[in-house]
């Protein structure tokens, strides 16, 4: 069965209705209605058939006055977190702690963006939500993960830096001035995305010599890429 948002939040309201189309009669005939998500089991099931679309329905509020406490549950936070990351920041005080599930977090492929949108990818922001006092514990991991993940790095250090603009070159932007001023950081930067020199915010930190080099390997690059393009490749 294929869920979205609308037909999520529409159906709540009938709960027999729609929890028998992704739970057998026997769950809902052993638990109840009213108790049905007290059983870990019973929510860890809905979070795998529901997939990326769980957040949807354990965000709205109609839900969550019914449910109030579908994740407080440290197995399900688990898997909500590894399904789609933006239901970390939706946990309890004491899970965001969780080892396990920052790291699942950190690591989920699929997230739920500002906007509602479902996106495919590591969430930068997790590790804005994990606790201040972790930040340093994670914030290679999640750098590697995501390199724009710098931006909420507390401590910018130049391994970590390094590792970001490997993972992703526009995290450039979210390095340090004195790292910014390092040819070496900025070299690395342009490797990875060769684009950069088209920015302003880039170029103001290259030397002219660094400018005309840049621009000379980009048009080389771009050149090598049209042939591949025209060869068939």
């Amino acid at each position: 069965m294929i869920v979205n948002k609308e037909s999520l939040v529409e159906q709540i309201g009938d709960d027999v209705t729609y929890f028998a189309e992704i739970l057998s009669q026997e769950m809902i005939r052993l638990h109840g209605v009213d108790r049905l998500f007290d059983d870990t089991n019973v929510l860890q099931f809905v979070v795998l058939k529901l997939s990326i679309k769980w957040i949807d329905l354990c965000l709205d509020h109609r839900f969550k006055r019914k449910y109030p406490r579908c994740l407080d549950n440290s197995d399900v936070a688990l898997l909500s977190c590894a399904t789609n990351s933006s239901v970390y920041k939706h946990l309890s005080d004491n899970l965001l702690s969780d080892k396990q599930i920052i790291m699942a977090a950190l690591k989920c492929y699929g997230y739920r963006d500002a906007g509602g949108y479902h996106r495919v990818g590591h969430n930068l922001d997790i590790l804005r939500d994990i606790p201040q006092q972790l930040n340093a514990k994670y914030a290679l991991l999640a750098v590697k993960m995501n390199g724009s993940a710098l931006k909420h790095v507390a401590n910018k250090t130049n391994n970590i830096t390094m590792e970001a603009i490997m993972q992703n070159g526009n995290a450039f932007q979210y390095a340090t001035e004195e790292q910014k001023n390092t040819r070496l950081i900025r070299a690395t930067a342009f490797k990875e995305n060769n684009s950069l020199i088209n920015s302003n915010r880039f170029r103001t930190y290259c030397s002219p010599e660094e400018i005309i080099k840049y621009k000379r390997d980009k048009k080389r690059e771009d050149t090598h890429q049209e042939d591949l393009v025209m060869s068939g490749y």
